[in-house]
């Protein structure tokens, strides 16, 4: 796995997250996120919701 597949793993997972919530949260302010990890990194992910909702049924 690399960063490319870690990325497009976290967008579905979040589309499944938000699925079934009526109103989507606020977005976080990445500046307000404190990294105590060394090395460690804040990075946006996106989603498609239209695109979760075409794999859900599928199913």
């Amino acid at each position: 796995m690399d960063l490319k597949d870690a990325f497009e793993m976290a967008a579905d997972a979040l589309g499944t997250i938000l699925f079934d919530e009526k109103k989507l949260p606020k977005m976080t302010d990445p500046a307000e996120l404190k990294i105590e990890e060394p090395g460690a990194f804040v990075a946006l992910v996106s989603t498609s919701l239209t695109k979760t909702v075409a794999s859900f049924e599928k199913i």
